[in-house]
């Protein structure tokens, strides 16, 4: 249901569907988290997704390497190029192994602001 929402770009209903999720069975996971802030990224809710992402730090769900490309990528569409650099280093914090997609995104981050030095 949550990768539907998304794919209908409906952002509030996989947001609100991994919101009731611990009330519900079963609880959210990586790629639910990782589907609705895909969602958020289509409908321009950086803020969202960097809810959906801390809350999956503070939980028993673990972000990994999709996830944090999604966050990465939903915070360069919306020029947020500090935040999309703070993940990438939470990502070698957390022992995963950035790739080309995350590179690739903290690049296009920069490069959207002329900080293509950084």
């Amino acid at each position: 249901a949550v990768s539907a929402s998304e794919q209908a770009d409906q952002w509030t209903l996989a947001l609100g569907l991994v919101h009731r999720m611990p009330a519900l069975m079963p609880s959210p996971d990586a790629v639910s988290c990782t589907v609705a802030m895909r969602a958020c990224e289509k409908g321009e809710h950086w803020k969202l997704a960097f809810a959906v992402l801390h809350g999956m730090r503070s939980s028993e769900v673990k972000p990994d390497l999709i996830s944090h490309n999604a966050a990465i990528s939903t915070f360069d569409k919306a020029y947020q190029w500090q935040l999309a650099s703070n993940v990438l280093e939470e990502m070698t914090r957390c022992l995963v192994r950035p790739d080309e997609i995350s590179w690739s995104a903290e690049i296009s981050a920069c490069e959207r602001l002329g900080l293509w030095e950084q």
